[in-house]
């Protein structure tokens, strides 16, 4: 058996759609929310051993923004980012062979795809405009159970300009 290219993808693309709304709760807070939904249609790998069915997927984030005063806003980010909802996947094992015909003998099996645990990313930001072409931006984030591996966390810090040009 020959094994090159047995997992190329046939029809791997996703298509989202979704919903934000913003609310000026106060003149210097805003708030808003987004519900996200992917939709990916059944794939097979060349191989045929692998398959999947239609695959679902959501994300949803909700952010609180503070203008302290022209120059310089912050805020807080919750969310959750893109995973599987409704899906599975099939798996061919070969499981005999009759040596008369060399006809190989499969049987299927199948898993749901839902994972039983959610992916948070919780983010502390601030931006100040230093010029009207410039601006410096800062962002602490924490992702809680990545990857959803249980009790792995993970840390970052970005510090940044941004350059508009006019």
């Amino acid at each position: 058996m020959n094994g090159e290219g047995a997992f190329a993808v046939s029809g791997g693309q996703t298509y989202n759609t979704g919903v934000s709304v913003s609310w000026f709760a106060l003149p210097k807070i805003t708030l808003t929310a987004g519900y996200y939904r992917g939709y990916t249609p059944k794939q097979e790998f060349t191989s045929g051993l692998l398959k999947t069915s239609r695959i679902e997927s959501e994300s949803y984030a909700f952010d609180a923004n503070y203008q302290w005063n022209k120059e310089l806003d912050f805020g807080l980010r919750v969310s959750s980012p893109l995973r599987v909802v409704k899906g599975q996947v099939y798996v061919d094992f070969p499981s005999g062979r009759d040596y008369a015909s060399d006809t190989v003998y499969r049987k299927q099996y199948s898993a749901g795809l839902k994972p039983n645990r959610r992916e948070y990313k919780f983010t502390l930001y601030a931006d100040k405009e230093v010029s009207e072409s410039l601006c410096w931006s800062t962002e602490l984030d924490v992702r809680v159970n990545p990857e959803h591996q249980k009790a792995a966390n993970d840390y970052r810090a970005l510090f940044g300009l941004s350059w508009k040009f006019n």
